[in-house]
């Protein structure tokens, strides 16, 4: 599955990109169309946009995945995280190495007005599907969900990824698939800790 891949990687390094890398929004012109008010009005960062605001930055990345019964394998990686269009979502960038091959990620996660519920999508340099997640904030705690495609037999797997914020300084991004006829089973666990 695609996401299992997330963070997988060797120490690197990345560019800082603390802030969106482009203009500015400009300032909304005022409209007389009900439709387009309502529109721009939705678009608004309010209060969930800024829970997110603490995954912008420079993280380093402590990994733990399981691929069966037993030990995790355990790795490294860094993560550099930024705005994007006037502060909605935040851009996150993973560069490394996966099983010795170069790897790189990248996700967008941000808060839907309009549904009331927080979205990502992830996409790798090792697949070619897009996948999606969304899911309710309780707290400091974001629960996700969403569907993959068994890239090896075929047929749909739910996948669960819970993201829990410990500090301004570290989160944790656990991570659960379904296989077919078998329970829930945490595949993931990834600890980020701010970069010094």
């Amino acid at each position: 599955a695609a996401l299992v891949v997330v963070g997988v990687a060797a120490s690197f390094a990345l560019p800082a990109f603390t802030e969106e890398p482009e203009a500015p929004a400009k300032p909304e012109a005022p409209s007389s169309d009900p439709m387009m008010e309502a529109i721009i009005a939705q678009g608004r960062p309010g209060p969930d946009h800024a829970w997110v605001a603490f995954m912008v930055g420079s993280w380093d990345v402590s990994t733990k995945m399981w691929m069966g019964p037993g030990e995790p394998q355990t790795s490294t990686a860094r993560m550099e995280s930024y705005w994007i269009m006037g502060r909605r979502f935040v851009r996150s960038d993973y560069v490394g190495d996966l099983a010795g091959m170069p790897y790189r990620g990248e996700a967008t996660f941000g808060f839907n007005n309009a549904a009331s519920r927080y979205e990502s999508s992830w996409v790798d340099s090792i697949g070619s599907a897009i996948s999606h997640s969304s899911g309710k904030r309780d707290g400091d705690v974001v629960t996700v969900t969403g569907i993959e495609v068994n890239p090896i037999m075929g047929g749909e797997i739910p996948f669960r990824h819970v993201y829990t914020k410990r500090s301004a300084d570290e989160y944790v991004m656990e991570s659960y698939w379904t296989m077919p006829g078998m329970s829930e089973m945490k595949g993931m666990e990834l600890v980020y800790t701010r970069a010094k």
